[in-house]
Order: C-alpha cells, then sequence, then structure tokens
C-alpha cells in the first residue's frame, strides 16, 4: 500500500517548514499506526508518502484481505486528520490511497540505527505507476485487480472506474473510487469484508 500526500508543495508553499514537519509527522503516524494495526508492516515514510507492505509473513490471500481492511482504516485515520488540518490550518490535505500486490524483493537497508526496511520490484514499479496515475486523475483510493482477485473479493462500490496500465508483464488493471469503506465484498461468502 502507497499512501501519498498529494499537495504537500502546496501546503510547504503557503506554510512554515515547522508546519509541514509537523504536519507530514501527522500523516506519517496516522498512516503507520492504522495500517499496521492489522498485518502490515511499515516499510517507508517519506515526507509526502508512507508504504506499507503485507504478507510477508503470511499467504498471499490473506494479505490482500488484510490491505483492503488497512486501506479502510487508513481512510478513516485520514479523514481525523483532514478535520484536524481544517481547525488548525484552515483547510485540509488531499491524499491518495494505492492497494497493490504483487513480488518484489523486501529486505533491510542501512546502517545500524538507521535502517529500515525496503521494497523494490515490479510490484513496487506498478504501484508508484497507479499512483501516479490516480494523481494525474484526481483519485482518491485505487485498487489493483491483483488485491481483489487475491482477497477473493468483488467490487460493492457504484462509483468504481475502471484504470489501466501498459506494463512489461502485460496490462494492469485497478479500480478508481472515492471510499473504500464497504466497497468489496467477499466473493466465497456474501459478506462486506470490510466495516
Amino acid at each position: 500500500m502507497l499512501v501519498d500526500w498529494c499537495d504537500r508543495s502546496a501546503f510547504a508553499e503557503q506554510h512554515l517548514p515547522q508546519d509541514v514537519v509537523y504536519l507530514a509527522r501527522l500523516f506519517g503516524e496516522a498512516v503507520a499506526s492504522s495500517a499496521g494495526a492489522g498485518d502490515g508492516v511499515h516499510c517507508e515514510i517519506g515526507g509526502d508518502e508512507v508504504g506499507v507492505l503485507f504478507g510477508l509473513d503470511g499467504d498471499f490471500a490473506h494479505a490482500c484481505r488484510t490491505a483492503l481492511e488497512a486501506a479502510a482504516r487508513v481512510e478513516r485515520a485520514l479523514g481525523t486528520l483532514g478535520d484536524r488540518l481544517e481547525r488548525e490550518f484552515g483547510g485540509a490535505a488531499r491524499f491518495t490511497v494505492v492497494v497493490h500486490a504483487g513480488h518484489a524483493a523486501v529486505g533491510d537497508i542501512g546502517f545500524q540505527d538507521a535502517q529500515r526496511l525496503m521494497a523494490v520490484g515490479a510490484a513496487t514499479d506498478t504501484a508508484k505507476r497507479l499512483r501516479a496515475r490516480a494523481a494525474e486523475l484526481g483519485l482518491r483510493f485505487i485498487v489493483s485487480s491483483a488485491v481483489i482477485d487475491g482477497a477473493a473479493a468483488k467490487i460493492a462500490s457504484d462509483d468504481a472506474q475502471c484504470v489501466e496500465l501498459a506494463a512489461a508483464g502485460g496490462p494492469t488493471v485497478a479500480y478508481a473510487m472515492s471510499s473504500t469503506t464497504g466497497a468489496f465484498r467477499s466473493a466465497v461468502v456474501e459478506s462486506a469484508i470490510l466495516p
């Protein structure tokens, strides 16, 4: 899962540098704590992006279901953060959440206390391309068919739109929507897999 603070540059132009650092910290904490409440492993926090990995210790289907559940928690956390920003700064920030699945090499990089987990490979490249496409189209949430199929889910959202990306291994199909809450139902059991 990649969560992007889309308008960080615009925020930085209108606020003090310490306000940008403050908001980046709140953003990173909101995403990492809500996504990590499941099986998510915090991967990387940048000033305007948080990456979270799922499935490092479990099976693919479980990782996909957990990622969809985490996306709903992240959505709620970002909503709360948006309300706080409205009160403190007079405006909300714009965020995009991308959920994609695939193979990647994962390992620790850095030295001594400055180590962090890093993921690289086709899956991370595709997720970043989906993030760029979502930002270009002004989309809030984009979930790849790899995750939906892996979770044995089907789309229950009325506003989902199909987005395709050309890729070396074939096209990547994803679905954009305004909210992840209640957007998916289990294809195995007819019950909502998200709150």
